[in-house]
């Protein structure tokens, strides 16, 4: 006799005000630890799907009656594609080259102030190109003394100051255009830098037999 859990969990008919199973003694956690939840994500150190799991890698499922339908209606559609039919398929999560991230639809809340993340959206990207948006504004300061000049040429240590003759004139009409010498660093070539934390490859799997969490 099990009486702690509800009869959805485990799969038991309730009988006279208890729950009965067949299952051998001790072989209760077993159970529970090993039939998982039906659209259960998990991480495995392998490169494949086990029997009752497909490859979270975004294929396009056709909704099989008793063995994905399920699966199939708790996704709703969330992770199909454009141009993926309306019925009869459905698309599993795509986590290849991907961060999974808690969903928040609670964004601009008082008590939330974050970015809004629905089920199923999607964005970043792997390599990201930087331009002339991206950098900031650079001010330098110009540092000077009112000192009369003593050095013919500059040094570390060396301030602009005044010059011993005089370099500026009032009055004059015969104006000269002058040219603007500019310089920049950088490269002509407009190549995207790898995005990418440190990371570690692992194999992600989503459940499509196991236990209905809507029940």
């Amino acid at each position: 006799m099990i009486t702690s859990f509800p009869a959805f969990l485990l799969g038991l008919q309730e009988v006279e005000g208890s729950f009965s199973t067949t299952l051998p003694y001790g072989k209760l956690e077993e159970f529970i630890m090993t039939t998982p939840l039906i659209g259960q994500i998990a991480m495995v150190a392998f490169d494949f799907a086990p029997d009752g799991w497909y490859l979270c890698d975004g294929t396009l499922h056709d909704i099989i009656s008793d063995e994905n339908d399920i699966l199939a209606s708790i996704l709703a559609g969330k992770y199909n594609q454009p141009g993926d039919p309306t019925q009869g398929t459905f698309r599993v999560p795509d986590l290849r080259g991907r961060v999974p991230l808690g969903i928040n639809p609670m964004a601009g809340n008082s008590d939330n102030d974050r970015n809004s993340y629905g089920l199923g959206d999607k964005s970043g990207s792997e390599q990201v190109e930087l331009t002339q948006a991206n950098l900031p504004e650079i001010q330098m300061k110009l540092k000077a003394t009112n000192a009369d000049s003593n050095e013919t040429s500059p040094s570390g240590s060396a301030l602009l100051s005044k010059p011993r003759s005089s370099i500026y004139a009032t009055g004059a009409t015969n104006f000269v255009e002058m040219d603007c010498i500019s310089s920049s660093i950088g490269s002509s070539e407009n190549n995207a830098h790898n995005n990418l934390q440190p990371y570690l490859a692992i194999n992600f799997i989503i459940a499509y037999q196991g236990i209905d969490p809507r029940s």
